[in-house]
């Protein structure tokens, strides 16, 4: 006899919020953030407008938790293996990651959300960058500022930099 297998809740929920986080990428990559509708990203999810409120209060709240676990794979995937000092073992690895997270940063870019992206990226190189070196908040937010403008033009420009020169940007040492 075949057992039926009911999904908890947590489950349940868990699969949902993974069906509207990803349809939201996929939607995302073509269309301005602010053009999405709930209606729109449920069908492209297959989950029913009261699923998507049981875990999201509005697009916005997706737009976040995408941007909270592209901070977070930021620094699990590039801060904490090459983040140890200010070169191209760096700089190298984290632009080949904007790059890997394109769509990502242009759909920050095409909605109202950079200023919560660069807060978020902010907090976490506080809380991260702090134990190797000494800065204040307003130079996190300096620095992270900085970053964001200049792969801001450089992905709106259309990438005709080599990536050479924003890594030499970042690393004048080398």
């Amino acid at each position: 006899m075949v057992e039926k297998y009911k999904l908890s809740n947590n489950e349940s929920h868990q699969i949902t919020r993974d069906s509207i986080i990803e349809a939201f990428k996929i939607l995302s990559k073509d269309r301005v953030v602010n053009d999405i509708s709930i209606t729109e990203l449920c069908a492209k999810a297959g989950v029913s407008r009261a699923g998507f409120y049981l875990n999201f209060k509005n697009l916005e709240e997706v737009m976040h938790e995408i941007t909270k676990e592209t901070i977070e794979d930021f620094f699990v995937d590039i801060y904490d293996e090459y983040g140890k000092d200010d070169s191209l073992d760096f700089w190298k690895p984290a632009v080949d990651f904007i790059l890997k997270h394109e769509d990502f940063y242009m759909s920050i870019i095409n909605s109202k959300e950079e200023i919560y992206y660069l807060d978020q990226m902010c907090k976490k190189f506080g809380e991260t960058v702090n134990k190797r070196v000494s800065m204040n908040k307003m130079e996190y937010y300096f620095w992270s500022g900085g970053l964001f403008m200049m792969v801001r033009a450089w992905l709106l420009g259309g990438k005709k930099e080599p990536i050479e020169d924003l890594i030499r940007v970042l690393s004048p040492s080398n």
